[in-house]
């Protein structure tokens, strides 16, 4: 009773049902000393599938004045990241400071005098009034005096005195419309000079408001092909800005891999992945597989957004590797642990032994006298046993 009692006992029998050793190997390990555990960590293994694309920035603006001029003042250099609003460039507004001056001198003369002019002409209005009512008058008289005339009740020179009074009244009045309509032209000329000094003034104006190029959003400056003192045309393309914030690409993807992703979207919508481009690994989310490629290379186009990974757009196709995670974990284990490059030992919670298949990746090299094992059945923290070789050992010591 003691004896099947007994440590060495217990183990002998876990050895010989969870191991499938023969009762004389599992006896010889028992006897030995308790053989000891290492614990060892796993980590995720990577899947590398490799991808062709370009990297590309939600937003890009090619920036121009709206307005013609000389820049007189550059802000940014490229490379420089600027915020929303930020001032970019700036034209010489000295002519147009000079321009709105005179403007607003003469529009100030020209209200003054289409002022007196407007006076002029109403009281020219009244004296107009005045005298076609007074030829009137003077019409009624001679129309009176004709019939008397033709009467034969007043004489001749009765007549001619009214044809005079009537004439001259008619003169008088022809002379104050004409004086009105001189009055109205010079208001006319005044207001049409006043139309143009406001369009003067406006385009001053405008061009004040123009003549400040700012950043339209967050961006990176990109390119910029001016200098202060040169000459730029309206609409000219002067500075490139990227949203660098928000960096994405776009990539052809092999017809073999697209089930392998395809798959990892419909589990992990958006899923985040790993993209390895030269020395540099990124993070980055798979948004989308694209109906339609956009590249000769058969493939179908896969869309990745990259955030600030990059530092600027790449418009030549590039290489990159996109990691994507498996079942497998990778651990570094010593080399002692592993039978026959195929399986270790693992103490479950109970202290019960189970053998596991592994997959022998290669040696260590960050520890001597270890290895690199791939396995789906490890969980990611496990205790082995340290000395399975010496398992085998004795097995062929004992036979």
């Amino acid at each position: 009773m003691m004896l099947l009692c007994s440590p060495t006992v217990k183990l002998l029998f876990m050895l010989t049902s969870a191991l499938g050793l023969s009762p004389m190997h599992a006896y010889a390990l028992a006897s030995t000393a308790e053989p000891g555990l290492v614990r060892v960590h796993g980590e995720s293994m990577l899947r590398q599938v490799p991808l062709y694309g370009q990297v590309k920035s939600e937003k890009n603006s090619q920036l121009q004045f709206s307005v013609a001029g000389v820049v007189e003042d550059v802000q940014v250099i490229v490379g420089q990241t600027v915020p929303r609003g930020e001032v970019l460039l700036s034209l010489n507004n000295q002519q147009s400071q000079q321009s709105m001056r005179q403007a607003q001198s003469a529009l100030l003369t020209l209200t003054g005098k289409i002022q007196a002019a407007e006076a002029a002409i109403k009281q020219q209005t009244i004296q107009l009034q005045q005298q076609t009512h007074a030829l009137a008058l003077a019409q009624q008289h001679y129309d009176k005096q004709k019939r008397l005339f033709d009467q034969k009740i007043i004489t001749k020179v009765q007549l001619e005195d009214a044809v005079y009074r009537r004439d001259e009244r008619q003169a008088i009045q022809l002379r104050a419309a004409y004086q009105q309509g001189v009055l109205q032209d010079k208001l006319v000329m005044l207001t049409a000079s006043q139309t143009h000094m406001q369009q003067q003034l406006a385009a001053a104006e405008r061009f004040e408001a123009k003549r400040v190029l700012k950043a339209p959003f967050r961006g990176k400056i990109s390119q910029l092909s001016v200098k202060q003192g040169q000459a730029v045309q309206a609409g000219e393309s002067v500075l490139a800005l990227f949203d660098a914030d928000h960096m994405h690409i776009r990539a052809v993807l092999s017809h073999a891999e697209f089930q392998t992703v395809k798959r990892l979207l419909r589990e992990q919508p958006s899923a985040s992945v790993k993209l390895r481009y030269g020395k540099q690994t990124v993070d980055a989310q798979i948004v989308a597989l694209m109906p339609e490629s956009q590249s000769q290379t058969p493939g179908v186009d896969i869309l990745l957004h990259v955030g600030q990974a990059f530092d600027n757009p790449i418009d030549a196709m590039q290489r990159f590797m996109l990691l994507l995670p498996t079942q497998e974990k990778r651990f570094t284990v010593p080399a002692s642990s592993v039978s026959d490059a195929q399986f270790v030992v693992m103490m479950r919670e109970d202290g019960s032994p189970k053998r596991v298949p592994v997959t022998v990746i290669g040696a260590s090299t960050a520890k001597a006298d270890h290895v690199l094992i791939a396995s789906k059945q490890l969980p990611d923290v496990a205790d082995i046993l340290l000395d399975v070789t010496m398992y085998a050992s004795s097995r062929v010591a004992s036979s």
